[in-house]
This record gives structure tokens, sequence and C-alpha cells, in this order.
């Protein structure tokens, strides 16, 4: 069994017009109050590296050497080396 729309006559088409321009206002006022519902209240934060920050530029660099009083071992006599000249061979 098919289905004949009737044609739209001039008064179904007014009150068609009146009922869409309801629906549009109705779905028009749910939008801004969604959209008041979504906005974030605060504004967001900016974003800040994490770790380690730079220092900064006023503060002057002091480097500072803690070096043995003597270059021999105390108990072999043995001559002292530094841990980064080592050389691991495989």
């Amino acid at each position: 069994m098919a289905l004949n729309p009737k044609p739209l006559t001039p008064h179904n088409r007014i009150c068609w017009a009146e009922d869409w321009a309801a629906d549009e206002a109705d779905l028009q006022q749910q939008l801004e109050h969604v959209a008041e519902q979504t906005q974030p209240q605060t504004p967001p934060k900016p974003n800040v590296p994490v770790g380690r920050q730079a220092l900064p530029a006023h503060l002057t660099r002091i480097d500072v050497r803690h070096e043995p009083a003597s270059c021999t071992c105390g108990d072999c006599g043995r001559a002292l080396t530094l841990i980064r000249d080592e050389v691991v061979e495989n």
C-alpha cells in the first residue's frame, strides 16, 4: 500500500511555517543553553614546560672544582686516575 501525500494548501503551508518557526526557535534556545554549559568558567592555564627550567639571566655562574690534595693513593702509592678517563675494552 503506497502513501500518497496530499498536496499542501496555502492554509496548510501557513500552519507548517508557524510550526517550523516555533521548532527552530526552541532548538536555537537549546543550543545556546548547551553552549553555556560546555564553555569553561575559568580561562585555561598557559602551558608551562615540565622539568628543569633555565636559571635567570641575572645570576652569575660560579664553577667550583674539587681537586684532591694529592694525586697518589694514600694506601698503595699509585697515581690516581679520573673515572672519566677509564676505558673499558671488551
